[in-house]
């Protein structure tokens, strides 16, 4: 199901009617993405074309948007098309590896650089917040406090939202509205190592422990971020942003867009709000009559008695 709607409380389509009906309101951040590239004088040259694009959960490359994308012809199979391509390319791609590399590739070079959320972050922080022309970026990476690093790497991910699926939980400690981006990237390792590194994304315990204390994995690095700039790609690396391809080999700017929007939500916990982010657990959801929080549930029973 729509990740968006576990993490507002809004799961199934009962609920989410019935949360329509109360209309209890949170804000959110969402973030801008900009195609292009910044020239030597630091200003933005945007792809001949493009607009800036507008998302809430992920921009992600590398093997990630790989697996994403390539699989989606194998979309029918549901959440297991993820696991059984990502099997098949790090492990069944013998012959690709002679033939077509491009089907094989673990590596990608990118150019990374980054703003991170600090004491001294205060005034990029208020450009943010009072942005009003969002065809234009607020901030740029001449201003002090940017960060670079260039490099091969393996998974690369810039969240808004502490999971992107119901299943996969790869920003724990990222609310919706705390206005940063969960910068994180992985340099190369083995493809024995790859696969437990995807049982970790599910978790989020390649960035924390089980209790949520940072504990980064080694060959992981990760920055709550303010602003990111991707470049230096290779020309046929793709680039996803909430699960749409954007078009491949593009050098790209993205901004926070802090408690931008106001969106509906349900009355059961709301963890995704919280100081630790989060999806309703299994247990949660298996142990109320339709399948959602209990606050839910006992709303909705209500009406169901006094009707």
């Amino acid at each position: 199901a729509n990740a968006m709607a576990h993490l507002t409380g809004c799961g199934d389509a009962l609920t989410a009617a019935w949360a329509l009906a109360k209309g209890r309101l949170k804000t959110m951040d969402v973030f801008a993405l900009h195609i292009g590239a910044f020239q030597a004088d630091s200003s933005f040259a945007a792809m001949a074309g493009t607009e800036p694009k507008f998302g809430f959960l992920s921009m992600t490359g590398a093997l990630i948007a790989d697996i994403d994308i390539d699989s989606e012809v194998f979309r029918c199979c549901g959440e297991t098309r993820f696991t059984a391509y990502a099997v098949l390319k790090i492990f069944g791609c013998c012959l690709c590896r002679c033939v077509a590399k491009v089907h094989s590739r673990l590596q990608y070079r990118y150019r990374v650089r980054w703003l991170p959320k600090s004491a001294t972050s205060s005034l990029a922080e208020q450009s943010l917040m009072d942005a009003r022309d969002l065809s234009k970026l607020q901030l740029r990476p001449d201003q002090p406090g940017w960060q670079s690093w260039e490099g091969d790497l393996t998974f690369f991910g810039a969240y808004a939202a502490p999971a992107i699926s119901r299943t996969m939980h790869c920003a724990r400690g990222t609310t919706l509205n705390d206005g940063t981006l969960n910068l994180q990237w992985k340099t190369p390792g083995g493809r024995v190592e790859l696969v437990q590194q995807f049982d970790m994304m599910d978790e989020g315990t390649h960035l924390r422990t089980a209790e949520g204390q940072r504990n980064l994995t080694p060959t992981w690095h990760q920055a709550d971020v303010l602003a990111v700039i991707v470049d230096h790609l290779e020309d046929n690396s793709k680039v996803v942003i909430d699960g749409e391809a954007l078009p491949e080999g593009s050098s790209w700017c993205a901004e926070v867009l802090p408690q931008f929007v106001s969106v509906v939500v349900g009355s059961g916990p709301l963890t995704a709000f919280g100081p630790q982010g989060g999806i309703h657990s299994d247990a949660q959801v298996m142990a109320t009559p339709f399948g959602f929080p209990a606050d839910e549930a006992c709303g909705l029973l209500a009406v169901a008695q006094l009707g």
